[in-house]
């Protein structure tokens, strides 16, 4: 699993901020899941935590789970 951006400019400084960053967490909607961008930003290897809504598909959220070394929180 990866993490992808549709705004390629921005790709760099995420890219940046994510090697320089102590803890890595994602915020993200559920809908964002199914959905491809442009250009790689890191794997889901690299994200420490992921935080999300209950709209989340229990296969997404195992998929998740197996690429994080932290916690996939649900609100």
């Amino acid at each position: 699993g990866s993490i992808y951006n549709v705004n390629i400019d921005e790709i760099s400084v995420k890219q940046a901020m994510i090697e320089s960053a102590p803890k890595v967490v994602l915020l993200v909607d559920s809908t964002k899941f199914e959905v491809c961008g442009f250009a790689k930003i890191c794997s889901l290897s690299e994200i420490d935590t992921v935080i999300t809504d209950k709209g989340i598909s229990p296969e997404t959220e195992e998929m998740i789970a197996s690429y994080i070394s932290g916690e996939l929180i649900i609100v």
